[in-house]
């Protein structure tokens, strides 16, 4: 991707240097490189660059001895485009001018890398193969809900637990909590004996 130079605070504060003329080809990043104090930075396009030309931020603060890149996206152009980065600092004291002509190309944001292993199946397994330990979602859900004599077995034991709960703390008895001991240790005995 084609970078706009600007040298920052190289004799002075707040001096600066652009190249006067650049040609890109499609999007590309205008780099803010100071070599002295902190400094803001503020650009923007005229209105031929304006129309296919997008900055995110108009104004910019750099570090000192730091750089800043700022990326341009460019609309898709099917003929040349030239028109003026205009880039001033020590806030509107210094105004530079860089004319800069755009190229029919690749417009849009950053490429973004892709690991070449993603497109290919993995190693040893054809493309069409699944995992020995793959189970369809179908599958999976029919095994988790319980059926036939499971189901049947379960909804008893549930209904003998609460029943024998309510009547054992109703009463109060020894006896009736013994009972009801004994209740929901066969409830629990009855589903264990019915998952196998």
């Amino acid at each position: 991707m084609a970078t706009v130079p600007v040298d920052l605070n190289r004799g002075r504060t707040h001096q600066f240097d652009v190249p006067d003329s650049v040609t890109v080809e499609g999007s590309f990043t205008v780099e803010l490189e100071n070599h002295g104090a902190p400094t803001h930075v503020h650009l923007n396009f005229d209105d031929d660059l304006s129309r296919i030309a997008t900055l995110t931020d108009g104004n910019h603060y750099v570090e000192g001895d730091a750089t800043h890149e700022v990326f341009v996206d460019v609309e898709p152009i099917s003929e040349p485009v030239t028109g003026r980065l205009k880039v001033v600092t020590g806030y509107g004291t210094e105004t530079e001018y860089v004319s800069v002509t755009v190229e029919p190309g690749r417009a849009g944001k950053p490429p973004v890398e892709v690991d070449e292993s993603l497109g290919k199946p993995n190693a040893g397994k054809s493309a069409g193969s699944k995992s020995p330990d793959y189970v369809p979602l179908q599958e999976r859900a029919e095994e988790a809900i319980p059926e036939g004599p499971q189901l049947a077995v379960g909804i008893v034991a549930a209904v003998a637990v609460v029943l024998a709960v309510i009547v054992g703390l109703s009463i109060g008895s020894t006896a009736v909590l013994v009972g009801t001991g004994i209740v929901v240790g066969a409830a629990i005995a009855a589903v264990l004996l019915s998952r196998e």
